[in-house]
């Protein structure tokens, strides 16, 4: 079964040249990370977009598959989905403040940057958009599957870019 974290070490693997084409979330903050003026706030951001946006429905395809399941909006198993976005609302804030401790990140708080980033990305709506992602993937197949994971994968890296610009 895949995890989530198997596919962030895809994604490093394949930034290092071991494996298959980078995905666009991840390939986003990998041309970021040596350019000034990001904050730690907007990497944290673009990797949750990253793990979200892209893995996340993929990683439920696959746990589905070796569980013999396809769960739905009623299932069990997506009220416990639905159960994280209840401990990240709670977890998220205290996260993003303990980023922001520096002068840095008091600055990008006076400046209204955090709202800002937290206004291009919510959480709890990637994950829900995941979720249905996934559930539209199983009704693809052949061309179709391949296309609508590509205008994912792209539209996953421009938010990561979008989340990635220097102040």
């Amino acid at each position: 079964m895949w995890c989530l974290p198997d596919f962030i070490f895809a994604a490093i693997a394949s930034e290092l040249g071991e494996s298959a084409d980078t995905a666009s979330s991840w390939q986003a903050l990998f041309e970021a990370r040596h350019r000034g003026g990001i904050d730690r706030i907007q990497f944290a951001l673009a990797g949750m977009n990253a793990h979200i946006n892209h893995d996340l429905s993929l990683a439920l395809l696959a746990t589905d598959k070796e569980m013999h399941l396809t769960p739905t909006l009623e299932s069990p198993e997506h009220d416990d989905y639905e159960q994280v976005n209840s401990l990240l609302a709670k977890v998220l804030p205290v996260a993003l403040n303990f980023l922001a401790v520096d002068i840095t990140g008091e600055l990008a708080q006076d400046t209204g940057k955090i709202g800002r980033l937290l206004a291009i990305w919510n959480v709890s709506v990637a994950r829900d958009l995941a979720w249905d992602f996934a559930d539209h993937l199983r009704g693809l197949g052949g061309v179709s599957r391949d296309t609508a994971l590509d205008a994912q994968d792209k539209l996953s890296g421009v938010i990561g870019r979008s989340l990635l610009l220097p102040a």
